[in-house]
This record gives structure tokens, sequence and C-alpha cells, in this order.
């Protein structure tokens, strides 16, 4: 989450990262740049896949494991206007409101198209 204050940059947050997972998937993953692990009063933790896992996505031309970063801002553009953004962060929602927009998205696409993991 960038923190802005009249156009300029105030600071970063980090948002909860584990909406996707159970919290058996779910670790710290913010080190410094020497590998320390960092201790922040915000959380700090983010799902993952093995690399096994990975290897097998990536061998089927996915995706899932390829860096992605979603960024929301919070704060006033050089007008003082509200940036709005950060009312769409992750962790805003609860899992089954992202897994049901996912699947109202889904469903108006491929209408015929029954979707199991989607239930």
């Amino acid at each position: 989450i960038s923190v802005v204050m009249r156009k300029e940059v105030q600071g970063i947050a980090w948002d909860d990262a584990c909406v996707f997972c159970d919290a058996k998937r779910c670790q710290e993953n913010t080190y410094t740049f020497d590998g320390e692990q960092v201790s922040l009063a915000e959380p700090t933790k983010g799902c993952y896949y093995t690399k096994e896992e990975c290897d097998e996505i990536h061998s089927k031309g996915g995706d899932a494991c390829d860096l992605t970063l979603h960024v929301v801002w919070t704060g006033t553009d050089t007008n003082g206007n509200f940036l709005t953004s950060s009312n769409k962060r992750y962790s805003a929602f609860n899992p089954k409101q992202i897994r049901d927009q996912l699947s109202d998205a889904i469903n108006s696409i491929l209408p015929d198209v029954d979707w199991p993991w989607l239930k």
C-alpha cells in the first residue's frame, strides 16, 4: 500500500498476502538484502508454492509462480483529491468474496462450462 500525501510518497505498508491460502501455506516472506528476516509491526507473510509445484506449473505453460505485484494507493493527489484504490487491496475482501467474484466473472464469460473448483 503506497501512502501518498499531496502526490509525495510518504511510505509503503505491506498488506496481508495470505487471503488466498490457508495457514499451512502462509509463511514469512519479507527479508533484508542480506537475507535476514525482517520483523515489522505489519503483515509480512505470503502464500507459497514449492519449487516442485512451480516446475510443474511452468512445464504446463502456467504463470502462477511469476512475480506479481498488486499496488494500491492511499492518501491524496496534487489537488488534495483522495486516492481510492486502497479499498481494492486483497485484505479488504474475505476469500469467499474473492471466490464469488471470480466465479461470477468466469460464468459470465463461459456460462456453459462447469467449474467444480469454483463451488
